[in-house]
């Protein structure tokens, strides 16, 4: 038998990979941390697009419109999670250490 090679099957699996990538990155993280984490993904997305079009740069491969666009969005979501998830990290730290110094309570001594 002769083996066809499927090309949207390939591309499919591509596709699959990312998603699978950035779920694993993910994994850990709570329901809400992973929404907002989700959706500064997405914002910084939606700036590289505009970006694209001011500039006139080119995106993605027009040839097979979904699944191009599909795996740049995925890849290009791939690469910001770890910023994002390193800025939410600093948010939550920094939260902490502003009800650590809140809960400080100085007390005077009086030594005679």
């Amino acid at each position: 038998m002769v083996k066809i090679f499927d090309l949207n099957s390939a591309k499919s699996e591509m596709c699959k990979k990312y998603r699978k990538d950035i779920f694993k990155k993910i994994a850990h993280l709570s329901f809400s941390e992973k929404r907002s984490i989700l959706k500064k993904v997405d914002e910084e997305f939606l700036n590289i697009l505009k970006n694209i079009d001011v500039y006139g740069l080119y995106g993605p491969r027009r040839l097979d419109f979904f699944t191009h666009h599909d795996r740049f969005y995925l890849s290009t979501r791939l690469s910001w999670i770890d910023g994002a998830i390193k800025e939410i990290k600093n948010i939550k730290r920094q939260h902490q250490i502003q009800k650590r110094i809140a809960s400080i309570k100085l007390v005077s001594i009086n030594n005679k």
